[in-house]
């Protein structure tokens, strides 16, 4: 079967567009790359938990939709709720940390806090995503380089 009317370009062809076909960040071809979903009762809730993450590097980015109308069961009934949602890009490796500081934050019962995997994705962007949630390599800000290497000591 023929791709159609558009041909998918070769590797060859990529690389003279300068099109990067990089599988860092990738474990057998597949990103790590994940994309949670966390929603959210308030717009200053939604930058609480986004900015808490950033700072402890547990995603690269975070992006807030809303408000949005969530429609759901509840303990035996259909409710409808004003919403923010949280599009969170971090790496699989990060998730359980990322879930608990969100889990901290959140004042639901039980939160929206779905990790959808991205297989696939353009090589700039996730080297970009794991450089952001990598630890950082110099000292935090007020802090010398002799002082953080000293308090790093065993």
């Amino acid at each position: 079967m023929s791709p159609g009317p558009v041909q998918h370009a070769t590797e060859r062809e990529r690389s003279r567009r300068g099109v990067r076909t990089s599988h860092r960040g990738t474990v057998g071809g597949k990103s790590q790359a994940l994309q949670v979903l966390v929603s959210v009762p308030s717009r200053q809730l939604a930058r609480r938990i986004s900015t808490a993450l950033l700072e402890r590097r547990l995603c690269a980015c975070a992006q807030t939709l809303g408000p949005i109308v969530s429609r759901y069961r509840w303990k035996g009934r259909i409710e409808e709720a004003r919403e923010w949602l949280l599009l969170v890009k971090t790496r699989a490796a990060l998730y359980g940390r990322l879930e608990r500081e969100i889990l901290r934050l959140h004042p639901y019962d039980v939160p929206e806090i779905l990790g959808l995997q991205a297989p696939h994705g353009h090589a700039a962007y996730l080297d970009w995503l794991r450089r952001e949630t990598a630890a950082p390599t110099s000292p935090p800000p007020g802090r010398s380089a002799k002082r953080a290497r000293r308090e790093s000591r065993p």
